[in-house]
């Protein structure tokens, strides 16, 4: 695990992620798991290729906000 901190996303039922735009993750390794389909599908296709460098980002606590579901009703 990565001394700078980590993301641990859990669920017990269906997890997804859906996004206006673009979704990008940065990363040295992205490692998916599944217990029996990883399914990747898009209008024009998934493509596989050379990554881009990640952008500079400098963030701080303040500028993290952590939003968590129990029973589907919002706790902060």
């Amino acid at each position: 695990m990565s001394e700078k901190g980590q993301i641990i996303k859990i669920a017990k039922g269906t997890m997804t992620d859906i996004a206006d735009k673009d979704i990008n993750y940065f990363s040295k390794n992205i490692n998916t798991y599944a217990g029996a389909n990883v399914n990747e599908t898009a209008n024009q296709g998934v493509f596989f290729g050379n990554p881009e460098s990640a952008p500079s980002v400098k963030t701080t606590l303040e500028d993290v906000e952590f939003i968590v579901f129990e029973n589907n009703v919002f706790k902060k």
